[in-house]
C-alpha cells in the first residue's frame, strides 16, 4: 500500500503523469499475477490489500473495469479451487475464505456503490461461483466461514447488478432458503449432542452455525427485495406444501425483516 501511495504521489507534468500511468498499469499486473498464484492466506489479503489500494488511486479512466476484471479473476480462481468442496483440507478453506473476504466481497460492494449497476455483467457468473458454495453441507468452522462469506459476497452482487436478478430471483431464494433448511437440521442435532456431553457451552461449528443461519435469513430478506415475483413464488410454493414447521416458519422471518 505504502509503493501504491508513493507511485500516486511521484512525478510532476505531462513526464510525470506518463510515468505514473505507467507504474500503475505494470502494478496491477504484477498483482494480478500474484493474487492467482498465491496459496498463503495472510500474504494473498496483503495482497488484495494492495490492489484495492492501487484501483482507488489509479488514473485510468475507468478504474470500476479494473474491479470487474479482478472480481472475474477471482471468480475462474475460487472454481478451479473449491472442486473438493467442504472436505477439502483447512488450509486451502482458509485461502478460499480469504479471497472471498478480500478480494471479492469488497469490490463487489464498491461495484454495488455506482449508480449504473456496477457489477451486472458479473451477475450470471458470480450467481454460478456462489450459489454452488453456499449449497455446500458441512460442519466444520471453515467450511461455515466460506459460507456466510459467499454469502455476504451474494448480498453486494444482487445489489450491484439488481436489473438483472429478477430472473434470478427463483434460483436464489431456492438456494438461500435450502441453505436455512440445512442449517436448521445442524443446529438441531448439534444441540441434542451436546445435551447429551458432559460441555454444555455452545462450541465454535454451533456458533458458527447459527450465525450462518442468521446471514441466510437476512440475505433472503434482501432477495426478496431485490429479485422480485420469482423469489416469492418460492416462499409461497413452502407456505403452501407441505414442509416442515421450521421452515414455514422462516419464510415468515424472511417477509418481515
Amino acid at each position: 500500500t505504502c509503493f501504491v501511495s508513493s507511485i500516486a504521489r511521484s512525478g510532476d507534468g505531462n513526464a510525470g503523469k506518463n510515468n505514473r500511468n505507467s507504474y500503475f498499469e505494470n502494478a496491477q499486473k504484477v498483482l494480478s499475477v500474484a493474487c492467482r498464484t498465491c496459496k498463503y492466506s495472510l500474504s494473498l489479503c496483503l495482497l488484495n490489500m494492495a490492489r484495492s489500494k492501487l484501483f482507488e488511486m489509479s488514473p485510468a479512466k475507468d478504474s470500476n473495469k479494473l474491479r470487474r476484471d479482478a472480481v472475474s479473476e477471482s471468480y475462474d480462481w475460487i472454481q478451479k479451487n473449491s472442486f473438493a468442496g467442504p472436505g477439502a483440507e483447512p488450509e486451502s478453506l482458509e485461502v478460499l475464505f480469504i479471497c472471498l473476504v478480500s478480494c471479492v466481497q469488497p469490490l463487489l460492494h464498491e461495484l454495488a456503490q455506482l449508480p449504473e449497476a456496477g457489477a451486472m455483467e458479473l451477475g450470471r457468473v458470480g450467481l454460478t461461483m456462489l450459489l454452488p458454495l453456499i449449497r455446500w453441507d458441512s460442519n466444520t468452522l471453515w467450511g461455515r466461514k466460506v459460507q456466510v462469506a459467499s454469502m455476504e459476497c451474494l448480498l453486494s452482487l444482487m445489489m450491484g447488478a439488481y436489473p438483472i436478478m429478477e430472473r434470478h430471483g427463483g434460483k436464489i431464494m431456492s438456494e438461500l432458503i435450502s441453505c436455512v433448511g440445512r442449517l436448521q437440521r445442524d443446529v438441531t442435532i448439534q444441540n441434542k449432542v451436546q445435551s447429551h456431553g458432559f460441555d454444555h457451552n455452545e462450541n465454535d461449528e454451533l456458533l458458527a452455525t447459527k450465525t450462518a443461519m442468521v446471514i441466510a435469513l437476512h440475505v433472503a430478506s434482501a432477495a426478496l427485495v431485490l429479485c422480485g415475483r420469482k423469489a416469492e413464488e418460492v416462499l409461497i410454493k413452502i407456505e403452501n406444501g407441505s414442509y416442515i414447521k421450521s421452515l414455514v416458519d422462516s419464510c415468515s422471518v424472511i417477509r418481515s425483516s
